[in-house]
């Protein structure tokens, strides 16, 4: 190899070192955001109603600022991965209002009977029913 070939790579494992710092800093400096679903007590006593409720609970929260209007009544279980066994998790308005009724802010596993159980927590994501 000439002597311009070692320079070349030579400045090519310069620059992929200080890129490789740069990720590392910025990984190691950049704040992480919590996740309220990781603090879901998932006590394998706890009544599977309860685990539904928290999660519920938590899964609007964690969603709630990347949420345009909840106040149309979103189902979270439709938009976002809610594994509770038979239930669903749906966003109300408390007290309801016709909006809170229509089939499109129903969740499509209830309406098709594939789940048989809700949870619902109202639009400052607050345990409702």
């Amino acid at each position: 190899m000439d002597s311009r070939g070692k320079k070349e790579l030579m400045y090519l494992g310069l620059v992929t070192l200080i890129g490789l710092i740069i990720i590392f800093v910025l990984s190691a400096t950049l704040p992480t955001r919590p996740n309220p679903l990781n603090d879901v007590n998932l006590d394998a006593n706890k009544p599977l109603n309860e685990l539904a409720k928290d999660k519920c609970i938590a899964l609007c929260t964690v969603n709630k600022d990347s949420l345009k209007d909840l106040n149309s009544g979103p189902c979270l279980s439709d938009m976002f991965k809610f594994d509770v066994n038979d239930y669903v998790c749906d966003v109300v308005n408390d007290p309801k209002i016709d909006v809170d009724n229509l089939a499109e802010n129903q969740c499509k596993e209830f309406l098709s009977g594939d789940k048989n159980s809700f949870v619902e927590v109202n639009t400052n994501c607050e345990f409702v029913k």
